[in-house]
């Protein structure tokens, strides 16, 4: 699969999408085809219930919340503790 849209993104997306895939490796983030299907035409909510509807989402915890918040957003959410 390439992501060549992926430069399309805003910062914020972009983030998001390169956070999951350095804690979770290319080919597991391959494997979330939905979320990149609704990410290439731009539709985030889709993307962030896919990734609301996943494993990974809860192995990770808080920071996948944060990071489905940022992904229908286009916000970053500060962590909790972080000045």
């Amino acid at each position: 699969m390439h992501l060549s849209w992926w430069r399309q993104l805003d910062e914020v997306r972009q983030r998001v999408i390169a956070n999951m895939c350095f804690n979770m490796g290319i080919d597991k983030l391959l494997g979330f085809a939905h979320m990149l299907a609704a990410l290439k035409l731009h539709n985030f909510a889709v993307a962030a219930a896919e990734m609301k509807n996943s494993k990974w989402f809860g192995q990770v915890g808080d920071r996948a919340v944060r990071l489905c918040s940022a992904m229908s957003t286009g916000v970053m959410p500060v962590a909790a503790g972080v000045a």
